[in-house]
């Protein structure tokens, strides 16, 4: 069921995760700003090949039946 949200803001100390089983997406009409010290982006394609920065490890734990 889809959900309409005005404005939400969350704060937490050690880590978060946003997770769907599905397709999800990061969209901003205006500005999107993110903000951290590292980034790390991996996506489907290291299930076969492992990336320069290991992501085929992140991979398999997100796809854990």
């Amino acid at each position: 069921f889809p959900v309409t949200i005005q404005a939400s803001l969350y704060a937490t100390k050690v880590a978060y995760k946003l997770a769907s089983s599905g397709t999800g997406e990061v969209v901003a009409n205006s500005i999107l700003k993110m903000y951290g010290s590292i980034f790390k982006g991996v996506d489907d394609s290291c299930s076969t090949k492992d990336a320069k920065n290991g992501g085929q490890k992140d991979v398999q734990k997100n796809n854990k039946a």
